[in-house]
């Protein structure tokens, strides 16, 4: 449960703001926490169309030396193709996957959806992407980039060599779906995975960082990557990133693996260290505030939460159909089923 003192209450009732420092408010024991579960995947291709299925999962494929490597990092630069980030796509594939598989929300023993009519209830509290978990973990130890967060109520076979001459885009993504247990919260989220690993039978991620080359470049590696890629991949349990340490040229010399559970150790011994537990606390936390807040179920309404460095956040409730409303009617609305972009049958973006 909450300290009381991070919490400022306001006059209707509702807590205004949720204090965030000092951070040592959030140390204690590491929270109740499920061991996350992988309930779905799907994947998007150049265009942004929809499949559920791992069509874009990419495997794992290691060089035999990995502290002799040459990966120029500028190659292909010119032909990649850039996703436009003046797009807002919101957490509409995600939506778009819980809709082709509407059954996995179902409770033991009930019954199962008809009609393709939309279940009555997810039985999940909080639905987003991986990458605003992440940021929430970090926020006790961030003291550059700030959030703006919506919130809204409502009820391939690992044979063969790989290809590294095709161009790169960021359109194509292969992403798991993971449900998670945070104490009293009930987690469904999504996130883009790099690769599968089929020797480990694991997924891994991709890092990409300078060389370390003096003792204050470990340090800042330690106290302000380590603490993203160990939330990162913490949170849908990937057990590894392999980090690329490229030169000023931009070409990765050595390959170096960090196992996600030995990261807080790795860390630990820097001035003032992060602490996994003050992350999970804080989120666990912060969650718990947001359900204190969010108290009209309708999905018009959305509540802001807005967070700078060494400020508490707050929050403003938006009236019905504002700019910032984001479930489309299409998943609001089972009559708009059709409109969702996809064929439930097919589950191909039109």
């Amino acid at each position: 449960m909450a300290r009381k003192s991070e919490y400022t209450s306001s006059p209707h009732g509702r807590p205004a703001v949720f204090r965030v420092h000092p951070a040592r408010r959030f140390e204690g024991k590491f929270p109740f926490d499920e061991q996350p579960k992988e309930i779905g995947c799907f994947s998007l291709d150049a265009d942004r169309f929809f499949y559920d299925d791992k069509s874009q999962l990419k495997w794992l494929h290691m060089p035999e030396n990995v502290n002799n490597v040459n990966f120029n990092l500028r190659d292909g630069y010119k032909v990649f193709r850039k996703r436009d980030d003046s797009v807002k796509y919101y957490i509409d594939e995600l939506l778009r996957w819980i809709l082709v598989n509407r059954k996995k929300f179902l409770l033991p023993g009930q019954d199962e959806v008809s009609d393709g009519a939309f279940p009555p209830n997810l039985h999940t509290d909080f639905v987003c992407w991986r990458g605003l978990l992440t940021k929430l973990l970090c926020t006790p130890y961030e003291n550059k980039d700030g959030w703006l967060i919506a919130v809204t109520k409502f009820n391939a076979k690992p044979d063969g060599q790989p290809d590294t001459c095709v161009p790169v885009n960021n359109y194509e993504a292969f992403c798991l779906v993971v449900r998670r247990r945070l104490k009293e919260h009930s987690l469904v989220f999504a996130g883009k995975t790099d690769c599968y690993d089929a020797k480990e039978k694991c997924y891994v991620e991709f890092k990409t960082s300078r060389e370390i080359y003096q003792p204050n470049q470990d340090r800042n590696l330690k106290r302000f990557k380590l603490i993203k890629w160990w939330a990162q991949s913490f949170l849908p349990a990937v057990p590894k990133v392999i980090c690329g340490f490229r030169d000023d040229d931009g070409v990765v010399r050595r390959l170096k693996t960090y196992r996600t559970l030995d990261m807080p150790n790795i860390a630990k011994h820097i001035p003032n260290p992060w602490d996994p537990a003050v992350c999970m606390n804080f989120c666990d936390q912060f969650l718990t505030f947001v359900k204190q807040v969010v108290l009209k179920d309708d999905p018009k309404i959305v509540y802001m939460f807005k967070w700078y460095p060494r400020q508490d956040i707050t929050w403003t409730e938006h009236p019905q159909d504002s700019k910032f409303t984001f479930l489309p009617s299409w998943f609001t609305n089972p009559d708009q089923q059709g409109n969702s972009g996809i064929k439930l049958e097919t589950t191909q973006q039109a």
